[in-house]
């Protein structure tokens, strides 16, 4: 048995310990200088410095969180959007906030940009301000050429100013430069709180909408295979495409959608659009009826033979009318339904005898003969020996009288 000395220990943990205290002082390093720190809760609140100030809704978070602001050495250039000056980090890195917060920087170029991260893309806002869901990355930037434009629907610039309002569904047309792979991602904001669903999918991805009838172009990936809501790749400088409920379901309340889009190198914050879908989207009245909208109210015209049920069914409704017997059209049976000796004729619904009591003329059990030799009724017997007068003859003697 190998026996280790105690020094040996002691060097060990002494090693172990350099190593966990150089790790330490690594991510320090690599998160750069904290320039600003705020614990933030669910009801909001704003983290300042360095010339950036993050404003985060009442509603954003579920619990305090501690956000940090950091110098960072990463560029976030891309095309021709170039970064002025450096960058920074929002922390806790990759948290992702249930409202968007919005991002500020006091000064910037003549033209300039925001850059964030998002969804595994760098993503450039037109102005000095952004609205973000994950904390990251950001840069204030040149502006360039925007390579991707929303044509159709026209867009808010804030979720407090959605532009269009749609109802089942929205029609996009978005015209492209020199992209052979658009991204999209639609994120669902619960403005008002009154969904205790996860609007956006139970994953990481943006999977509450799904696109669907792509021209321009063909669906090349869905939320399955990222954080993204859709890829498309590209075959025309001009895309259109419909979006509708995916995981989000029914949207009875409205809801803020907020839409970035581009290619793999550059998307851009597109901007944000109302969604909500009417009382009968999804509802199939049970598939034996149609929905229809009376105001802000649904209701189901059923088919015949059904009538409405609650939560917008239509149910069957049991028919007997005339029949005694057999099925009520429900899966039911009618009553009171046939007695012994009785079978139900389907058709009519009527019980009928199945002739199992019925006597046979001509069984000889409990009948007459008339032709039986026993019968006493009969004149041609006496019901015992044949018996013949003889007009000649008297019992006890003969009598002849003979003439002579």
């Amino acid at each position: 048995m190998r026996i280790v000395s105690s020094t040996h220990h002691v060097l060990a943990l002494a090693m172990l310990t350099s190593l966990a205290s150089a790790c330490k002082d690594g991510d320090a390093r690599d998160k750069g200088e904290l320039i600003a720190s705020e614990v933030i809760g669910a009801m909001g609140g704003t983290l300042s410095g360095g010339g950036v100030q993050l404003v985060v809704p009442a509603g954003a978070l579920t619990a305090d969180t501690t956000f940090e602001l950091r110098a960072s050495k990463r560029d976030l250039s891309a095309r021709d959007f170039t970064q002025q000056g450096a960058a920074y980090e929002l922390g806790p890195e990759e948290t992702r906030l249930r409202l968007p917060a919005e991002l500020l920087f006091d000064s910037g170029p003549d033209e300039p940009a925001v850059l964030f991260t998002q969804d595994g893309l760098t993503v450039a806002a037109v102005g000095k301000s952004a609205w973000i869901n994950e904390l990251g990355a950001i840069a204030i930037a040149e502006a360039g050429t925007m390579s991707t434009e929303a044509l159709e629907p026209v867009l808010g610039g804030s979720p407090t100013q959605a532009g269009a309002a749609f109802r089942d569904l929205a029609h996009f047309r978005v015209a492209l430069t020199e992209t052979p792979r658009f991204n999209v991602a639609f994120t669902i904001y619960d403005m008002d709180q009154v969904y205790d669903k996860p609007l956006n999918g139970n994953g990481e991805g943006d999977c509450g909408f799904k696109l669907l009838d792509v021209l321009g172009g063909s669906l090349s990936a869905e939320c399955s295979e990222g954080p993204l809501t859709a890829g498309v790749r590209v075959t025309s400088a001009e895309i259109a495409f419909d979006v509708v409920p995916n995981q989000s379901g029914k949207l009875d309340s409205p809801v803020v959608v907020g839409m970035i889009g581009g290619s793999d190198e550059l998307a851009f914050q597109l901007g944000f659009f109302a969604f909500d879908t009417s009382p009968c989207y999804s509802e199939t009245c049970s598939e034996y009826g149609t929905c229809e909208v009376q105001g802000e109210n649904a209701s189901c015209v059923c088919d015949e033979g059904y009538a409405p049920g609650e939560d917008l069914t239509c149910l069957c409704v049991p028919d007997c009318s005339g029949r005694q017997c057999g099925g009520d059209g429900c899966g039911g049976d009618c009553a009171p339904g046939c007695g012994d000796g009785e079978f139900c004729e389907d058709e009519s619904g009527q019980c009928m005898p199945d002739g199992s009591e019925t006597t046979d003329p001509t069984d000889a059990t409990g009948t007459t003969d008339p032709t039986d030799p026993t019968d006493p009724t009969d004149p041609t017997t006496d019901g015992s020996a044949s018996a013949t007068t003889d007009g000649g003859t008297t019992d006890g003697g003969t009598s002849s009288s003979t003439g002579i």
